[in-house]
């Protein structure tokens, strides 16, 4: 057998599945970078080993989704000591990754170096794992999509690298900007594995495939896998998270000893920013201490001359420090001087140098002395400024604002810029007073706050707490207070100093996670649609405080939204907007479900596109509407989500955040839904159209050897109760009829389960009233992944009502046959004399050639040559008369219709010959315009001929009795639509339009002796060819009959 390309399809369900592990695998990449980076010692080890083992097994993972994803129709197992090498591969080529972007600098070289062996790595483990399949057929390599698929993955890792080192940053990213570089990484990774599967071909082998250390992935071992990557990544980002949160704590500390070392740091570095130097003129040897070289910023290794302090001098001061250097020189006194330096980077450095003049025991001029950096004196004005606005902006960043208040009035002594922020209070009209302070506080969280601060006043100790604000415009914010008291030197307490922390978006995200998965729980457990879309709008209105939630679902037939859920707005104001058209202007709703993309309106009742509906929005207090479209897995409208607020408002961020999540919950409820619903209908169709068609389905164990599913309608064929379960194998060979049994035993599944063959047969049944049925059945083995016989699944159909039919059709068919035979023999019948008058004319012709032949012969002389053409012309005329006998005799037979190709051409002639009696007798002139080449088509011939014959009897019959040019017509094509027209055309009297039809009716005849059926069974038999019998005008005078037939051999019959 020829070896045959293997076509393979993708899961796309898997497909993106393998590109959600890429994302999440690329984000855990990000994550761990900056832990990797931040790291030193063993602990960067540490976190290199097990990032790059969780970033591996995420790749890897990927790698292998997508492989599986890949489906062809041949069984495929996986060698695992292959695989595990392949995922060793994407191990190693993380480790490389995370090494690359950890470094402090990643210049062009190494960032280069890095991809191309990242990049070799993916696709060793790429093209690794694809060694490991193991499947009967050959794989081959297109050498140009592999060298592409290598590029890409180089291309890739390079882009990767440099997205991970720019967002490796623990200050950097956390947000949108890392998932929007996870989602491009994630995207753009499978580019390379699906490029590379694109270079594969696998064509189908007859060499054994060998199996040993070989696996088949099942789908639950599908879902190991995935379940395994998303914990080792989740548990990476959750270790990643609490070092994290451990750093921060400890930064925390250490910012309070750095604040400390800081102050002892400026004093010592005001004492001690000194280097020393000496100098001999005479000479020009300078000696200096490594602090002098510090301040120079000149290496150690250096000879120190005068000209590299000139060097360093800053131009402004160069005159200065020339004359102070030479004077000194020349003088042999002391110096003491300021001036700047300006350093190789374009800064400036302030300093004061004190030098001594000695002389040694040769009497040498010798300088000692010192050099002071007084640059920090001078800008520690300036550092200090900055400072603070270095903290003012780390505040900012982390959303946290420092405080500090008095115990005795509770007045605020310090609360900065963020603080002033978080509270919603202005800066500009001063602290505000400790009421006004409270009052922020959310009331059912205002005594819990409140008992808290009064135990650490009473026992003057450090606090913690996490509370709600509740600020003018109706926003929820969670905070987390830290308070550390302050004692004066009597030990009695004075303040409370502290920071404040937004942790909203933190509360917010496990309050949703939490809501989620009890949504989840409720969509797993079946719940109706209404109780989840319930839950969900209450989840919403938990997290975004004052809030109220709507979820409206399209009606796709009327083109309208319908009422959902909306557990707090007003059951008059659902009631209203349930089966609003959506439209360009339609309010939030309408409008975003026609746009398809969210709608936010902050005030509706300015906004233009509330026009219809505002009157009912405000009747019922609601003022802004933020509408997002709900869409499928496949992008399908299925509704809109939609905040309301009963003053105006626009959305923040994380508001859009907490809407995205939101939504794609919803939107995994309603697809559930919407698919069971399917299911259920689908189901309910199926046994409708089972019942109808009367076909049941049924399951066969191999393993079991007994059936174990029965349709409804199987039951209903087979006379079983369902009640009393599915019947036994030999209950149900009870049932067949006894003469078919052992011939349903031998031809079914029964006796060979093993050969796991198709079967197709038709059996009959007798049900237990004695009622018999005709049933087929047919079966088809079905193999788990191992090619190995599991079942048989197949369908039996009440075919009773068209073994009747059949045998009914037989019948009919065999009248018609019979009718049409007597149609002939009468029309025969009536053309005996012509007939006779054909046959006579050969018999007579041979007569008068045998008299001649014997006069040739008798002679004195005879003449052998002429008595030869006598004779040879006598067997002529006999052959002739005996060819006219056979086709009348074929006309008079009664036979079985045989079809075969025929002449149609041929046909036309041989009735002229056989009518050429009747065309003399009435002169009429017999005209022929038959194609050359016309095809051959499969038909009975007689039959054919009886249908030539009635046409051109009725031609002949309309024309004998009429005056004029009496002419008989016959023309042969081919038309385009691969058929054979026939048209046999007279110059009679004519068909009135009424009759062109109901000639062909049976017992309709114009004829005063005809029996009405010729042209009824020449219909027929031109119908049963597949062909078609049409009557028409032949201007100026006469009929036209025309009939086609198809050149196709299978012509139906």
């Amino acid at each position: 057998m020829p070896a045959v390309n293997l076509i393979g399809s993708y899961n796309y369900a898997l497909v993106a599945l393998s590109v959600l592990i890429a994302m999440f695998a690329s984000y855990a990449a990000l994550d761990l970078a900056g832990r990797v980076t931040a790291a030193g010692g063993w602990t960067r080890a540490v976190w290199l080993l097990g990032g790059a083992g969780a970033m591996g097994t995420g790749i890897w993972s990927m790698h292998y989704i997508g492989m599986l994803a890949f489906i062809l129709p041949i069984p495929v197992a996986y060698h695992w000591p292959t695989v595990l090498l392949s995922l060793f591969a994407a191990i190693l080529a993380s480790l490389v990754a995370l090494g690359v972007v950890s470094r402090q600098k990643m210049g062009w070289s190494r960032a280069l170096a890095g991809s191309v062996l990242m990049g070799a790595g993916i696709a060793s483990m790429h093209y690794i794992g694809m060694a490991a399949m193991r499947l009967a057929a050959i794989c081959q390599f297109d050498p140009f999509l592999v060298v592409l698929s290598v590029v890409f993955a180089v291309l890739i890792s390079l882009a990767a690298l440099w997205i991970t080192f720019h967002f490796r940053d623990e200050k950097t990213g956390m947000g949108w900007e890392k998932l929007a570089g996870a989602a491009v990484m994630g995207a753009a990774i499978p580019v390379m594995h699906y490029t590379g599967m694109a270079a594969a071909s696998f064509t189908s082998s007859r060499i054994p495939v060998d199996l040993f250390h070989a696996v088949s992935i099942s789908t639950v071992g599908t879902g190991g896998i995935v379940a395994v990557t998303f914990l080792v990544l989740g548990l990476a980002l959750l270790t990643s998270l609490a070092d994290r949160r451990f750093a921060a704590q400890t930064l925390e500390v250490q910012e309070e000893k750095l604040q400390q070392s800081e102050a002892y740091l400026a004093e010592a570095q005001r004492l001690s920013h000194t280097g020393s130097f000496g100098w001999k003129p005479s000479t020009g040897e300078i000696i200096w201490s490594g602090e002098t070289f510090r301040i120079f910023q000149y290496d150690q290794s250096t000879k120190p001359t005068v000209e590299l302090v000139l060097q360093r001098v800053h131009p402004d001061d160069a005159g200065l420090v020339q004359q102070t250097i030479e004077q000194a020189a020349q003088d042999g006194r002391d110096f003491d001087f300021e001036h700047r330096l300006l350093m190789p980077d374009g800064s400036v450095k302030h300093v004061h140098v004190v030098a001594h003049a000695e002389r040694d025991e040769s009497g040498e001029l010798e300088f000692v002395g010192a050099v002071m950096d007084i640059t920090e004196s001078k800008r520690a004005e300036e550092a200090l400024r900055r400072s603070e606005s270095y903290l003012a902006e780390a505040q900012r960043f982390t959303h946290t604002g420092s405080w500090a208040w008095q115990v005795a009035g509770r007045g605020a002594s310090h609360l900065s810029e963020e603080w002033y922020r978080l509270y919603d209070f202005d800066p500009e009209k001063g602290p505000p007073a400790w009421i006004e302070r409270l009052e922020r506080i959310h009331p059912e969280d205002r005594a819990e706050w409140q008992g808290t601060i009064d135990r650490a006043i009473a026992e003057k100790s450090d606090y913690e707490v996490e509370f709600r604000i509740l600020l003018p415009d109706s926003t929820v914010k969670y905070i987390r207070s830290v308070g550390h008291p302050v004692l004066n030197a009597s030990g009695d307490l004075v303040e409370f100093v502290g920071s404040s922390t937004d942790i909203t978006e933190r509360k917010r995200a496990e309050v949703l996670l939490a809501a989620e998965n009890r949504v989840l729980e409720m969509i797993a457990r079946g719940d109706s649609r209404a109780l989840i879309l319930d839950a969900i709008c209450r989840l919403v209105e938990e997290l975004a405080s004052g809030s109220q939630s709507s979820i409206l679902l399209l009606d796709p037939n009327a083109k309208c939204l319908r009422h959902g859920a909306a557990p707090s707005l007003p059951s008059s104001y659902n009631e209203a907007v349930d089966g609003v058209v959506i439209g360009p202007c339609a309010g939030s709703c309408g409008t975003a479900a026609y746009r398809a993309e969210p709608v936010i309106v902050s005030d509706i009742a300015a906004d233009p596109l509330w026009a219809d509906y505002r009157s009912v929005a405000l009747a019922h207090g609601l003022r802004a509407c933020w509408s997002t479209p709900i869409l499928s897995s496949a992008g399908k409208m299925l509704g809109t989500f939609a905040i309301y607020y009963r003053q105006p408002r626009s959305p923040t961020p994380l508001d859009h955040s907490v809407i995205r999540q939101i939504v794609h919950l919803a939107s995994i409820a309603i697809e559930r839904n919407q698919a069971e619903e399917a299911l259920r209908r689908s189901e309910s169709y199926l046994a409708e159209a089972e019942r109808l068609t009367r076909t049941g389905s049924w399951a066969w164990s191999v393993a079991s050897r007994r059936s174990v599913y029965w349709s409804q309608e199987n039951y209903r064929l087979f006379g079983f109760d369902p009640q009393g379960g599915i019947p036994s194998d030999e209950a149900f060979y009870q049932r067949v009829h006894l003469e078919d049994r052992d011939r349903v035993r031998r031809e079914a599944f029964l006796e060979r389960p093993s050969e796991g063959s198709d079967f197709d047969l038709v059996f009959r049944i007798v049900l237990p009233e004695g009622a018999m049925k005709h049933i087929r059945s047919t079966g088809h083995p079905v193999r788990n992944i191992s090619g190995d016989l599991v079942e048989y699944v197949g369908t039996s159909m009440d075919v009773t009502e068209r073994k009747r039919a059949d045998e009914e059709r037989e019948r009919l068919r065999q009248a018609q046959a019979d009718l049409a035979h007597v149609s002939r023999v009468t029309t025969m019948g009536e053309l005996t004399a012509s007939l006779a008058h054909e046959v006579n004319q050969p018999i007579a012709a041979a007569v008068t050639n045998a008299n001649t032949c014997l006069r040739w012969l008798t002679r004195d002389h005879p003449n052998v040559e002429e008595a030869r053409e006598a004779a040879m012309r006598i067997m002529k005329d006999g052959t002739r008369a005996a060819e006219i006998i056979s086709r009348i005799r074929q006309l008079f037979k009664k036979g079985t219709p045989q079809r075969e190709l025929v002449d149609v051409n041929e046909i036309i002639r041989e009735m002229i010959v056989l009518l050429r009696g009747e065309t003399w007798r009435y002169t009429i002139a017999v005209e022929t315009s038959l194609l050359a080449d016309l095809p051959q088509v499969m038909a009975d011939r007689v039959q054919l001929q009886q249908v030539l014959m009635n046409l051109m009897i009725n031609g002949i019959e309309a024309m004998k009795d009429t005056d004029g040019t009496h002419e008989l017509a016959i023309r042969s094509q081919r038309l385009q639509s691969e058929e054979v027209l026939v048209s046999v055309t007279d110059s009679g009297v004519g068909l009135p339009l009424l009759q062109r039809e109901q000639i062909f009716n049976a017992f309709f005849t114009t004829k005063p002796h005809g029996t009405g059926m010729g042209l009824r069974i020449s219909r027929s038999i031109i119908e049963s060819h597949g062909g078609r019998l049409w009557a028409g005008d032949n201007s100026p005078r006469g009929a036209s009959f025309c009939f086609t037939l198809p050149t196709k051999p299978e012509a139906p019959e």
